[in-house]
């Protein structure tokens, strides 16, 4: 079984990010390709956790990240839409693709939004499910609190 070694050069390269300068139209075009944020940390030379790290820190970063996101998935979409007369198009695959990335299901029942993944919200819809959730964890503790009586030291 061959052994893969890396020299120190090729290590510090492989787990140093690129400037923004490299990256950043390369990353537009990926994303108004479909591309995946995956495939964006791959252009970046970063790793998932350090992207997620920066999308949390950087309102600029996560507005540019939200902006390719949407254009990613309008290219998934007019894929389905561009290709519907085509018989050769694997609408299957393309279908399948839609449910893992977008939560699509096959049944006609209505998904609510608490049900999709939190990878899949973006800042403002993550922002109300905390704030739904805030709320009622609130008014849960009122409730245990009435239900209980005051708690020593009170």
């Amino acid at each position: 079984m061959a052994t893969i070694t890396m020299s120190r050069q090729n290590q510090k390269q492989a787990t140093k990010p690129k400037e923004p300068v490299e990256w950043i139209s390369a990353v537009r075009e990926a994303y108004e390709q479909g591309a995946s944020d995956v495939e964006v940390c791959k252009i970046m030379g970063i790793t998932l956790a350090q992207f997620e790290k920066y999308y949390e820190g950087n309102d600029n970063f996560s507005h540019f990240i939200d902006m390719g996101r949407t254009l990613s998935r309008a290219w998934w979409y007019s894929q389905g839409r561009e290709n519907l007369k085509d018989r050769g198009f694997n609408t299957p695959l393309w279908g399948f693709n839609m449910k893992n990335r977008y939560g699509w299901a096959d049944k006609s029942e209505q998904i609510q939004r608490d049900d999709i993944p939190v990878e899949m919200l973006s800042k403002e819809e993550l922002q109300q499910r905390i704030n739904k959730l805030q709320s009622i964890y609130s008014k849960q503790l009122e409730t245990d609190r009435l239900l209980m009586g005051p708690a020593d030291g009170e």
